[in-house]
């Protein structure tokens, strides 16, 4: 994990290093099915070697690591976006162990990251990655904690700079976690 860790401090000399390693470069087209992966890209094992980072390093990997997520969500290969979702859904687990004042200064990386999801339109596969990232991160949470994600999600849904898709695919987010809470 230290050696892992210890590469997160080079972000910015070799962008490439941490998604190379997490799996953007993993084929698109591989249909991953088995019992614990919850979507066609979506790998609930990197989702969780995710949370153990976060939950190891704590805010401050969060705050490093959160802009260069935002960028790889907002990407054209689905690899890397399902890397953001993953790295997404892991964090906001790990911030269920934060304290609260370490879960307050998670919040902001967090958001950067959904709200550049949520701007961006995928095609069909990359949203449903999304889809299983909100829905394996809020299960067997207390909503109370996850008011930020609705949020977000509710925010301007309707705007005319927004395409149908995106409007679409924001509702669909936003379904896939009022799901979740009920």
């Amino acid at each position: 994990i230290e050696a892992l860790v210890g590469q997160f401090g080079k972000v910015n000399e070799n962008k490439n290093v941490i998604t190379y390693l997490l799996g953007s470069y993993r084929n698109s087209t591989t249909v991953r099915n088995s019992p614990e992966k919850m979507g066609k890209g979506f790998s609930v094992f990197m989702t969780s070697l995710w949370k153990l980072l976060v939950s190891y390093c704590g805010v401050p990997l969060l705050k490093q690591v959160a802009p260069q997520m935002a960028v790889l969500a907002v990407g054209d290969e689905r690899g890397a976006q399902c890397v953001a979702a993953e790295f997404f859904a892991g964090a906001v687990k790990a911030n269920k162990q934060f304290t609260y004042v370490e879960y307050e200064k998670s919040i902001e990386p967090l958001t950067i990251i959904l709200t550049a999801a949520r701007d961006h339109s995928y095609s069909k596969d990359s949203a449903l990655d999304w889809v299983s990232a909100i829905r394996w991160a809020t299960s067997d949470q207390d909503p109370r904690r996850l008011g930020w994600i609705v949020d977000v999600l509710f925010s301007d849904p309707l705007s005319q700079n927004k395409t149908s898709q995106s409007q679409l695919q924001q509702i669909t987010f936003l379904t896939s976690l009022l799901i979740q809470f009920s």
